[in-house]
């Protein structure tokens, strides 16, 4: 996992010495890959999940050196007065994902600002537009994979989480790359077809320029 040291430093107080912090890391049992350009490379281990994002690196860093994290600053959701949900959510595939979390917006797709474009490419991910882009940017920063629907292309405005059925196709947002699913694949479907699996997006329900609603979504897995 690459770890941005300017972006970390946002949420705790590192040493002036990168070997400084890199000694402490292995020290207590982390593996570094290796140092890169205004960062390292960190091998994480799989009971680690909680370092998946760089608060949670942060939050190890702060617990290492003793000293105070900064977690990024939250505002709550607006609330509603809305009486049926936008978007009805079918749940038949429990022991896959526990939690599935959405809400509306309403959006002007746009190309990112430099920041967010700099920001993305020091973990080594392309910029694609502001919607895209965000997402991205929380799951680095939290380690919470989300993914953003188009929302007028998700047909009865419903989903539908299932168990893939053995070689059922579904056709990925990576240039429409096919894949053939099993029965051990979650699929998340609108009325007629898979939109997503996992968290990777669908080719029909992806954020384009003409985009102007869209349904963020996160989900939660049991824990291995």
């Amino acid at each position: 996992m690459i770890v941005p040291l300017k972006w970390l430093s946002e949420y705790v107080k590192l040493p002036t010495r990168v070997s400084d912090l890199t000694d402490k890391l292995t020290s207590v049992g982390h593996m570094l890959d290796k140092t890169i350009a205004n960062g390292i490379d960190l091998e994480l281990r799989g009971n680690r999940p909680d370092m998946l994002g760089l608060v949670g690196v942060a939050r190890e860093v702060a617990a290492i050196f003793n000293t105070r994290l900064q977690s990024p600053p939250t505002t709550p959701l607006p609330k509603t007065d809305k009486k049926s949900p936008l978007v009805n959510v079918d749940q038949s595939a429990s022991d896959l994902v526990t939690r599935y979390t959405g809400f509306t917006l309403a959006v002007k797709v746009r190309p990112s600002p430099s920041w967010l474009v700099e920001r993305l490419a020091a973990w080594g991910v392309p910029a694609i537009n502001n919607v895209v882009d965000i997402t991205n940017y929380v799951m680095i920063e939290t380690g919470q994979p989300l993914h953003a629907f188009a929302l007028d292309q998700l047909s009865g405005r419903r989903l539908i989480l299932r168990r893939a059925k053995k070689g059922e196709k579904f056709h990925t947002i990576h240039q429409g790359q096919v894949l053939y699913l099993t029965s051990e694949d979650l699929v998340i479907c609108d009325a007629e077809k898979p939109q997503a699996l996992t968290m990777i997006g669908g080719l029909h329900s992806k954020v384009t320029d003409h985009t102007t609603e869209i349904l963020p979504i996160a989900a939660a897995a049991p824990a291995a």
